[in-house]
């Protein structure tokens, strides 16, 4: 007789219409645990979750409860109330910083994924502030299984909030390797970069946001670069207006070289393989990341990366990239215009992006997860 699979319960309240890091961490975790669990999982009506697998069962919730306010508080003081959770293997929540309990259950694992409110001023308005460095950090302390996606916030969640280093385990976000290499001549190729840019280009994806994503820096960087470069080379800056957006395009409204600029917005998973694919450089010039899985997509596709020196990312690409002081435009300019003109250092980084990418594996956090949540 077959043995019946345990069953878990994922809540998956900050998954975002899929259009965040959050939402790849949310979706491809929840993939991997279908392969060994019943699992049972939360999402507001309008979600559209990418993963069908017969082992996963979607609990919809009304849209009313999409305010980022009512959800926080939904799902902090409702929720840990709702449904039985004792009869589940254990309860998971992903995005803690985000969504959390205020009960205390002993079968509960939680995933944090960084503070960046605490290292970027401003960054959110005053209730989401005060809900992260005040609300989040109480209730927390009632968890005693959490993962951190990198040894950078490990750190931050043991300094700002004085955690136990007992209750938290670092493992890194996954990587999906199924991207295949796609060919710069192709049909699609073409008709994705044909209404944003015909020449090579730098990228850049990140939400429009300031001023922690640091776009205004790689504009004035981009700026500073001698002329034969942005001659040659545009500068697309892929992602969705959020908080802040309007310093971004306010300021390249006044450059001189606005037209080589490109803000195609939100675009699709096969757009962006096609923008991978195409980009001369890959720049991620953040002032603060949790893990950074950009640098890991740009790696697979063969792009040379470049990126802060900040914590995680210096973490997550290893020997693997060029890294600069994000808050150094000089510098900037000047690695940028390293690795355009030296054909050897982009093969070197090329090769070592593909030898990095092999150590990260959705399949492998996933197994860690639950090894943590049974010891």
């Amino acid at each position: 007789m077959t043995q019946e699979l345990k069953r878990v319960f994922v809540s998956g309240m900050a998954y975002g219409a899929g259009k965040s890091g959050t939402s790849v961490y949310i979706h491809s975790v929840v993939e991997e645990l279908c392969h060994l669990y019943k699992v049972d999982l939360l999402l507001l009506n309008d979600d559209d979750f990418p993963v069908n697998h017969n082992n996963l069962t979607i609990i919809r919730v009304p849209q009313k409860l999409a305010s980022p306010v009512i959800n926080m508080l939904w799902h902090l003081f409702i929720l840990p109330y709702r449904y039985n959770y004792k009869k589940y293997d254990f309860v998971f929540l992903p995005a803690a910083n985000r969504r959390l309990f205020c009960r205390k259950l002993d079968n509960l694992v939680v995933t944090f994924h960084d503070l960046s409110q605490f290292h970027i001023p401003n960054k959110y308005d005053a209730f989401r502030t005060f809900y992260i460095k005040k609300v989040i950090p109480f209730f927390l302390r009632k968890v005693t299984k959490i993962v951190a996606i990198s040894q950078a916030t490990k750190n931050d969640l043991m300094h700002f909030y004085g955690l136990n280093e007992k209750n938290i385990l670092v493992s890194h976000n996954g990587f999906n390797h199924d991207n295949k290499e796609v060919s710069n001549s192709s049909t699609s190729v073409k008709a994705t970069l044909e209404h944003i840019t015909q020449k090579p280009f730098f990228l850049y994806v990140a939400r429009i946001e300031h001023p922690g994503k640091n776009h205004l820096n790689l504009l004035k960087a981009y700026q500073a670069l001698p002329k034969n470069i942005t001659d040659n080379f545009d500068l697309v800056l892929a992602g969705q207006t959020w908080s802040g957006s309007d310093n971004v395009f306010s300021y390249h409204s006044t450059m001189e070289l606005k037209q080589n600029i490109h803000f195609p917005g939100f675009v699709s998973a096969h757009e962006m393989e096609s923008l991978y694919s195409s980009a001369s450089l890959y720049i991620f010039p953040s002032l603060y990341e949790g893990f950074g899985i950009p640098l890991l997509e740009a790696m697979s596709y063969g792009v040379p990366v470049l990126c802060s020196d900040t914590p995680a990312l210096t973490e997550v690409g290893g020997d693997a990239v060029e890294v600069f002081s994000p808050h150094d435009i000089n510098d900037i300019a000047q690695r940028i215009q390293k690795v355009i003109s030296n054909q050897s250092r982009q093969r070197e980084l090329t090769s070592k992006g593909y030898e990095r990418i092999a150590d990260f594996s959705w399949k492998k956090h996933t197994e860690q997860l639950i090894t943590f949540v049974k010891s």
